[in-house]
């Protein structure tokens, strides 16, 4: 298992867009959430197409900065890090599969799944910090003032559309 000091930057920022995008996707559907079924597709295109969309910006903003073709390399490291915008977007998945399968009320799943994406940007803001090289106090800080700007994101999202 990789520990967080093999994280780099672009990935844990990917992993907390990834996260920021689907908490508005869920927020939005809190109050009329689709059948279980629905839910689990909803989630799983929404962090696909983001996914996707991200992949093709990053290919053809590196290739602009470049001002060549990517290398074989180059492409996989786009990818790797893109796919830590799934990382973040896949994980209400497995409650809301549960709910799905009849062992939990989607409403429930749907509400621990918005606490766990908090917290997950909370985890994320405090690995950042380190990463940064704070000491533990001040990462924590840092943690909670990056999960509040995410919270502010989200709500701003959500209020204004999506």
């Amino acid at each position: 298992m990789q520990d967080i000091y093999s994280l780099d930057g672009h990935r844990v920022s990917k992993i907390v867009y990834g996260t920021i995008i689907i908490l508005v996707v869920i927020l939005a559907m809190e109050d009329h959430p689709p059948s279980p079924a629905g839910t689990v597709v909803t989630l799983l295109f929404s962090g696909l197409g983001v996914a996707l969309a991200e992949l093709y910006s990053d290919f053809i903003g590196t290739k602009i900065n470049k001002k060549s073709a990517l290398s074989w390399e180059e492409r996989k490291q786009i990818t790797r890090n893109v796919s830590a915008v799934m990382i973040g977007a896949l994980l209400p998945l497995p409650l809301v599969i549960l709910a799905w399968m009849g062992f939990l009320d989607l409403k429930l799943a749907i509400l621990l799944d918005k606490w766990l994406l908090v917290m997950v940007l909370l985890f994320y803001g405090f690995v950042a910090a380190k990463l940064s090289g704070y000491n533990n106090v001040l990462s924590l800080v840092s943690a909670f003032a990056v999960c509040t700007t995410g919270v502010l994101v989200v709500l701003v999202k959500s209020a204004f559309g999506h």
